[in-house]
């Protein structure tokens, strides 16, 4: 129950980042730089933004594209 809640607050915190930041309030930072880099005249920043994230978590290449497809 409690690493439920770790998890749900890490989520929030990420959201609350990615807002301070100027994005939208529902979604993470991860799923913003996927989402950025993903466009045909993505910026530089936006795709080394989305492969430190796919970096940060080792065996889980695409996390934020996986993690887009599941909230869609």
């Amino acid at each position: 129950m409690m690493r439920r809640y770790l998890y749900h607050i890490a989520i929030a915190l990420d959201q609350l980042l990615n807002a301070a930041l100027g994005g939208y309030a529902d979604e993470t930072l991860s799923s913003r730089a996927y989402r950025r880099a993903s466009i045909a005249d993505a910026k530089r920043r936006w795709r080394w933004a989305h492969k430190l994230i796919d970096g940060l978590f080792f065996g889980r290449r695409n996390i934020a594209r996986n993690r887009m497809k599941w909230r869609c």
